[in-house]
């Protein structure tokens, strides 16, 4: 077994605490352990019990475990040794920063939105053998400006999806605004893949969706989708039939501000809406 005394994942070191427990007596009375009802940005979350407190501190230490136990399992496990190799990738143009195993490539490219507007976006990839994994970023913010250009070549007895409406925008870019995520999301689903999980999600409280598909060829994709600040986040990672998961990559992701900070909000954020107070 590997000692885990001094392994170091993003920059913390990993130390086992030692077990201790208070001495039992004869007349010791057993209590059923209690877990609150907390409540945190307006929504309550259960934990199995009456009480009440504030979430902070078991959020910020389960988010730190999410990250930290995967990672310490992958550095752990025989013929995974390569992910020691692995650090933060950070994209400033694209505010975002994610782990990998090397550095990737980046490709400049367009997507082709609900609405068939054309937006700019960049490809960050790489590959390791077998394993693939991406992150593309479509910059969603002139989507009025596209659009409205994009109508103006509209035939003048099309449907009101190509010009808009006075609730959908200007070549109803609103809407395909707010429908990029699960757009994103079926695109997947149009693949020859078998989906095994398919849910709401989100990362650093910027609410998204989390996918995982059975590919024709017994292979793995996980994929997650989100929608940041105008900008929409598809990470995609695949590994071969009978390796682990890609949970490194996928819980490493971080959305950054202007300057290059990690940012983590109070409460959901949800694209379009007023963002909620940031923690950092």
């Amino acid at each position: 077994m590997h000692n885990m005394r001094n392994l170091a994942v993003h920059g913390a070191s990993v130390r086992p605490a030692p077990r201790t427990e208070a001495p039992r007596t004869a007349n010791a009375t057993a209590r059923p352990r209690q877990f609150p009802l907390c409540k945190r940005g307006g929504f309550w979350q259960h934990w199995g019990g009456r009480g009440r407190r504030p979430c902070h501190d078991r959020e910020e230490e389960t988010v730190r475990l999410m990250r930290l136990v995967p990672a310490a399992l992958i550095l752990c496990s025989p013929g995974l040794l390569f992910a020691q190799g692995w650090a933060e990738y950070a994209s400033p143009a694209d505010f975002f920063s994610v782990n990998l195993p090397g550095e990737p490539s980046v490709e400049e490219t367009t997507f082709t939105s609900e609405y068939e507007a054309e937006f700019p976006a960049r490809v960050h990839a790489y590959e390791d053998g077998a394993n693939r994994y991406s992150v593309t970023v479509v910059d969603y913010t002139d989507a009025e400006a596209i659009h409205t250009e994009r109508a103006e070549n509209c035939p003048p007895d099309v449907h009101t999806g190509c010009t808009g409406a006075y609730y959908t925008g200007v070549g109803s870019w609103i809407v395909d605004v707010r429908g990029a995520i699960d757009y994103a999301t079926w695109q997947f689903l149009q693949r020859d893949v078998t989906p095994t999980f398919f849910g709401w999600n989100f990362v650093d409280l910027v609410e998204g969706r989390h996918l995982q598909l059975t590919n024709a060829d017994g292979s793995r994709t996980f994929a997650a989708i989100y929608m940041h600040e105008n900008r929409l986040y598809i990470l995609e990672a695949t590994s071969p039939a009978g390796r682990p998961g890609p949970e490194m990559f996928q819980q490493s992701l971080r959305f950054l501000d202007a300057e290059g900070n990690g940012i983590r909000y109070q409460s959901v954020y949800t694209n379009g809406f007023q963002p909620p107070p940031r923690v950092r």
